[in-house]
């Protein structure tokens, strides 16, 4: 085996081993997404964009599962209720007026929609039914009146209940991230190893060293042989 050829050889391998690893980092959630539960209820949100005189935010429910998802419960925070404004008159007399929010949601598929008895800031969204894969949009408008406070960890408490499951956060998993992390950095390692070693072998290493080194490859080639 010739010098180049030794040398093409080991950057071959190098760079395969290097490339591999972060791509096996990157496949590991995919794989993990494809072994599906018969029964999983997860959901993601966006938002909320808030501001003094008003909020929206969107919620993603999506059946994960084998089975179907039914009589689905989607609690939503929706912290926005009536202002009261009083004005005293000339006469003496109070008035009171009554400025009630504009609160609009919007789902993508047909749903029921109820205040909650137990709060009247939470309104719940019910969806029939879910089939195994499909997912429904859900939007949440809130305007005027007397808006409360909202941020995203109230939305990643959300409460979502079947028949059958408990709707939990889909978020990325810190031990993939770390992994993915790492393979992309043994890869940057690797490289910039062996570029350093491309330029030592190059300018820096001995002619009796190379001649050597080409010598013991030669005869690990022979040995090799029938």
């Amino acid at each position: 085996m010739s010098d180049v050829s030794t040398s093409q050889w080991k950057i071959l391998n190098v760079l395969l081993l290097g490339v591999l690893i972060p791509l096996i980092a990157a496949a590991v959630p995919w794989m993990l997404d494809r072994v599906s539960l018969p029964h999983d209820l997860e959901y993601t949100f966006s938002g909320p964009v808030t501001t003094k005189s008003g909020f929206a935010y969107t919620v993603l429910v999506h059946n994960a599962g084998k089975q179907p998802e039914d009589n689905i419960e989607v609690w939503l925070p929706v912290p926005a209720t009536a202002k009261l404004d009083y004005d005293l008159q000339s006469n003496g007399r109070l008035d009171k007026t009554e400025t009630k929010p504009h609160i609009d949601i919007e789902v993508s598929i047909p749903f029921t929609q109820r205040a909650s008895s137990e709060d009247s800031r939470v309104q719940i969204v019910e969806i029939p039914s879910l089939r195994s894969n499909e997912s429904a949009s859900i939007a949440v408008l809130a305007a005027g009146g007397d808006i409360g406070y909202l941020n995203d960890f109230q939305l990643k408490q959300l409460r979502i209940v079947s028949k059958e499951a408990v709707g939990k956060l889909k978020e990325p998993s810190e031990e993939l991230a770390f992994l993915y992390k790492m393979g992309s950095w043994l890869f940057l390692f690797f490289f910039v190893l062996l570029i350093g070693y491309g330029i030592y072998y190059e300018h820096f290493m001995s002619h009796e060293k190379k001649e050597k080194y080409l010598l013991e490859q030669i005869d690990k080639l022979g040995a090799r042989k029938p």
